[in-house]
């Protein structure tokens, strides 16, 4: 790169990825949309426990399980997959642009995006709760472990943590920070909470405020992670004219 910021062919599809955007696009409005629609979706979420606690199931609305945060099928799950697609897919643009810029790490990135992918899949589909029953049956799990997924959750965590640290200590300091914050926001929810969850057992208002905060943790640790990947396109990849 130039000190004039022009780059042979990476940035020329850097400008037109962002010109894709629409002419003069703020992408400031695109990170207030997002902070807002997670909001949204947990208050919704919030509300639902509430209208269903004061007035039972018995209404028109019946139980508006559609928004509940601890349901399949359901306007949280729907929008978590959806922030973890759109992580993938600009985790897919940057290694895209380092693979043509010659700037290595590419194949963290490449994983990492198909990594994303795949928990979309399993929050649409809930294929993780299979492990559950023949899991708690053999080994007698109760306790933090009584959600039987959280053990092999535990052990993939600790793994790919331990592969990717290489990667993080490689991105400037400021984004391997954010990026280790937003994962263990996201975990915290996912495995922490389920845990916690499992102790406290699975009716009563405790239960609620747990998965309310459970699924809150998961869809902010993965707003920020979304924020910070446009703010590394960013400031790596000036052509997409980013601002925050």
């Amino acid at each position: 790169m130039s000190q004039t910021g022009t780059y042979d062919g990476s940035f020329s599809r850097a400008r037109g990825f962002s010109e894709a955007l629409g002419p003069g696009f703020d992408l400031r409005l695109l990170r207030k949309g997002l902070v807002a629609a997670s909001a949204t979706v947990i208050l919704l979420g919030i509300f639902r426990e509430w209208f269903v606690a004061h007035y039972g199931v018995e209404t028109v609305f019946q139980d508006m399980r559609h928004i509940a945060l601890d349901a399949e099928m359901c306007l949280g799950a729907w929008y978590s997959a959806t922030l973890m697609v759109l992580a993938a897919g600009l985790m897919s643009v940057i290694a895209r642009l380092k693979a043509r810029s010659g700037r290595g790490m590419v194949g963290y990135w490449v994983v990492l995006a198909i990594v994303f992918i795949g928990l979309s899949l399993d929050e649409e589909t809930s294929v993780h709760e299979l492990a559950i029953e023949p899991l708690r049956n053999q080994f007698h799990l109760t306790g933090v472990f009584y959600f039987a997924w959280v053990v092999p959750g535990l052990i993939l965590v600790s793994l790919f943590a331990l592969v990717y640290a290489r990667f993080l200590r490689a991105l400037p300091r400021p984004f391997g920070l954010m990026f280790f914050v937003c994962g263990g926001v996201y975990v915290a929810g996912a495995l922490g909470m389920e845990m916690v969850a499992g102790v406290i057992g699975e009716h009563g208002i405790r239960y609620v405020v747990c998965f309310i905060i459970e699924e809150g943790l998961e869809i902010a640790g993965m707003t920020m992670f979304v924020l910070t990947l446009l703010s590394y396109l960013r400031h790596h990849f000036d052509g997409l004219a980013v601002r925050f």
